[in-house]
């Protein structure tokens, strides 16, 4: 049935570190399996089998919801395509910002606005209700961890729209072309993060291991390529940008250093999730 984690503050109350076998009571259950513990490390569960200890009962049908909760998976999943859907909403936001058609960027404004809500409220469910227990298939914080880096996409593209529509951003004609091709490769990236995500729950089902965790990888080392390809994009911007800033109003020229920032982040933010995968892989 996969694997599962003992949280080694409960195994130390149960058996020394070392040995080689564990039955641990909870309630009127009797929960058996082998493994060797080591010092300060969650203990890798395989085989496990409960015993009902009233009736005998060895299925684990009846008790997987209670003990292990619901699982996460699609919650993260569904939160992570509405940041993706918030990032996509960058290209059309700073192509409208550049024909300075500034009711359609508020349009779009608000539009980001709502999926970096609707995001906010996936969030707090998940922190809600991912479960507390001592069995799961990695450790929670790992999971909040990843989450924390999901939200972080669409609470940047709020950031970055606020800023643009607030100050009536000008972007410079001879900067156009590459800042949109910086602006469409960062959201490259956080497509490629969410493509990474939706696998998710295959990882769970197979433990983490297999052709799947495989596949993963795979996707976290094109996302690490986009992030490389997003910070030398990032440099050329900037670097265009210099030249041109002796024409330019001088608060203009720090606000339009700082979007690029922000921008730039989008694509850390997607490479920091590879790396949170990548994480849970190791476990």
């Amino acid at each position: 049935m996969g694997r599962l984690l003992f949280e080694p503050s409960i195994l130390s109350r149960c058996m020394a570190v070392g040995s080689s076998g564990l039955a641990v009571r909870i309630g009127g259950l009797l929960f058996r399996h082998s493994c060797t513990i080591r010092k300060n490390q969650p203990a890798i569960m395989h085989d496990l089998s409960v015993q009902d200890i009233s009736t005998g009962d060895s299925s684990l049908t009846n008790y997987i919801t209670k003990i292990f909760g619901d699982s996460p998976v699609a919650p993260m999943q569904d939160h992570m395509e509405v940041c993706f859907k918030t990032a996509k909403e960058l290209l059309p936001f700073f192509e409208k910002t550049i024909e300075q058609k500034w009711d359609e960027v508020s349009e779009l404004r608000d539009r980001i606005v709502l999926l970096e809500q609707e995001a906010d409220e996936l969030k707090k469910q998940i922190r809600g209700q991912l479960p507390k227990s001592m069995f799961m298939p990695v450790p929670r914080e790992d999971l909040l961890n990843l989450l924390w880096a999901q939200d972080q996409i669409a609470n940047t593209v709020r950031d970055i729209s606020g800023l643009v529509v607030g100050r009536k951003m000008i972007i410079p004609e001879k900067l156009c072309t590459s800042f949109i091709e910086f602006v469409q490769r960062n959201c490259d990236a956080a497509k490629k993060a969410c493509k990474s995500v939706r696998e998710l729950d295959e990882l769970y089902t197979t433990g983490f291991r297999g052709a799947e965790a495989a596949f993963v990888e795979k996707l976290v080392g094109e996302l690490d390529v986009i992030e490389n390809e997003t910070d030398e994009m990032q440099a050329k911007v900037r670097e265009e940008l210099f030249k041109l800033e002796k024409d330019l109003p001088p608060i203009d020229v720090i606000f339009l250093y700082r979007v690029i920032e922000l921008i730039g982040e989008i694509g850390d933010m997607a490479e920091r999730i590879g790396r949170r995968l990548e994480l849970l892989l190791s476990h």
